[in-house]
């Protein structure tokens, strides 16, 4: 089943959202035939909890949120019961339920998962972590979403430096500067926006090159912020992008 969730996984990051549910489908049909008396490997083991928060994760993509959800929610308990509250797993598995909850609007089921994993982070691999980047970069989505772009705007620094610190994840330092761009310009600090945007541009053309497609959202904003700046040659230049 291993070389299942590997495929699931590579078709989810390809796009490809129905083949990738077909191969948890399949990673979790396997489980359950495998199920013994004397070692249970039916859908409620750790490799079942594995292919039910990767279906739940891309039944939500496909817009069946709340289907989503349950399979998500019956991969935590598990993951729980088998490993205790504090596990790195289960962590994983909140982050995953966050932003299902993210996009039903349960604003306040989210924080509590997503506030949770960064706990469980923070005291597992330490505040500095290189894998505590992750949940830093969820919960300041999440409170950028809520209109708290001051604690949000705090979250994306410390991602961003720890990302920058590790020295060999430029793309995600990147994408962590653009976050910081969208909060700096919904909260109104138009020059630190710029700023943060103009690097953010300046390190995915030297690892991408300029001509690469992910490279419109960066210029998209860009655009923006200088329109906002009351830039319209500059906006303008970049929109033609």
């Amino acid at each position: 089943t291993g070389a299942l969730l590997a495929l699931g996984d590579l078709l989810e990051r390809e796009g490809n959202l129905e083949g990738a549910l077909a191969a948890y489908d399949r990673a979790l049909s396997i489980h359950a035939a495998e199920a013994t008396a004397a070692e249970p490997r039916g859908p409620g083991s750790l490799g079942g909890a594995a292919a039910k928060v990767a279906k739940g994760r891309v039944l939500a993509d496909l817009g069946k949120v709340a289907e989503g959800e349950r399979w998500v929610r019956e991969a935590l308990a598990v993951r729980k019961s088998a490993l205790g509250p504090d596990h790195p797993l289960v962590a994983a598995a909140l982050d995953d339920l966050g932003w299902i909850l993210i996009a039903e609007g349960d604003y306040g089921g989210a924080e509590e998962a997503l506030t949770r994993e960064l706990d469980i982070a923070e005291h597992t691999f330490g505040p500095s972590d290189l894998r505590t980047a992750k949940p830093l970069s969820s919960l300041g989505t999440l409170r950028r979403r809520q209109g708290k772009y001051a604690e949000a705007e705090t979250l994306v620094r410390r991602m961003i430096s720890i990302l920058e610190a590790a020295g060999d994840r430029p793309l995600g330092a990147a994408k962590g500067l653009h976050s910081l761009a969208s909060i700096l310009k919904n909260s109104g600090d138009l020059d630190g926006a710029l700023e943060s945007e103009t690097r953010a541009l300046a390190i995915s053309q030297e690892q991408l090159g300029p001509d690469h497609p992910a490279l419109a959202l960066v210029t998209g904003n860009l655009g923006q912020i200088q329109l906002w700046r009351g830039e319209y040659a500059e906006s303008e230049l970049l929109y033609r992008r």
